[in-house]
Parts: C-alpha cells; sequence; structure tokens
C-alpha cells in the first residue's frame, strides 16, 4: 500500500489507464520546504521503512527550473488520467526564497505554475486563498513570518 501511495505522490508517471479517474485531490511538494519523509519518519518507520531510502524516490527541490519540471510532468500525467471534465484540485503553498543569498522573496506557486496548467489543457475553474496561521502549523516553533503563510487550492477542470 505505501509503495502505491508514493509512487501516487511521484504522479509523474502513474499507472493508470487515460480518461479513468473522476477527480484528483493532491498536495505537491512545496519545494524545499516540507520535507515529507522526515515529517513522516515515525509513520514510515512503524511500516518498516526507512525514511532516509524513501526521501530520494521523492522530489524535494530548491530549484525553480527542477520543481516547474517536475510539476509539468506531474500536472501531465494528472490531466491523462482524468476522465473528460473531471477535476483536479491542487492544494499549493506560497513560499519564501533567498535570492542571491540575502533578499527573501515569496513565490506564489498558483502564480508560478499558472501557465503550466493552462498549457496542459486544464482549465482553471476557480481559486481559494487561504491563510496558516502559526497554531496551524506543524513546526509550532517557527516564528510567525516562517514557514507557509499562505496557500492556495486550484480548482482546474479537464
Amino acid at each position: 500500500m505505501l509503495e502505491k501511495t508514493l509512487s501516487i505522490v511521484l504522479s509523474k508517471k502513474l499507472s493508470l489507464k487515460s480518461d479513468d479517474i473522476d477527480m484528483i485531490i493532491t498536495s505537491p511538494p512545496y519545494f524545499n520546504v516540507q520535507t515529507y519523509a522526515w515529517c513522516n519518519w515515525l509513520r514510515l518507520w512503524f511500516l518498516g521503512y526507512d525514511y532516509r531510502s524513501i526521501r530520494k524516490s521523492l522530489s524535494e527541490t530548491g530549484s525553480e527550473t527542477l520543481y516547474r519540471q517536475f510539476m509539468k510532468e506531474s500536472i501531465g500525467e494528472m490531466f491523462r488520467v482524468l476522465k473528460p471534465n473531471g477535476k483536479c484540485f491542487l492544494i499549493v503553498g506560497d513560499i519564501k526564497k533567498k535570492n542571491d543569498g540575502k533578499k527573501i522573496t515569496t513565490i506564489n506557486i498558483y502564480d508560478f505554475l499558472r501557465e503550466t496548467i493552462l498549457e496542459s489543457g486544464f482549465k482553471i475553474e476557480f481559486v481559494i486563498e487561504d491563510s496558516v496561521p502559526k497554531s496551524k502549523k506543524v513546526f509550532t516553533y517557527l516564528k510567525n513570518e516562517d514557514g507557509v503563510k499562505t496557500e492556495r487550492i486550484i480548482c482546474m477542470r479537464k
């Protein structure tokens, strides 16, 4: 079961028929902000897996180029497996990134992925923006200005 879950997380090459799925709800990696394997090390340990070996198979990158390519492949696969008029809900979070090692800028991941989504063939039906208060963050020790502050749910239709 875990292998299937991880292959869906990787989503660049799904072993599903084309036009076979009614709906997808997913939250892809948030660049290098969220380390899924490490954050779930205890669950993985209980299931008999070492998070370090699982981490090697996941996409965790701080590179905008590599992230965009990963998402282009993943969104393309999601489009392929959805039935006509099927819906895909993509939950993404804005991230902060240092430019030239000094200035910190916020990247709106919806804006970052919008063109990629449209090029895949999806139609964007609506976007819901949601703030993430400190009390709802996994790492509550973070300062208010740290971590993901805004998430968006992108509703896409094939």
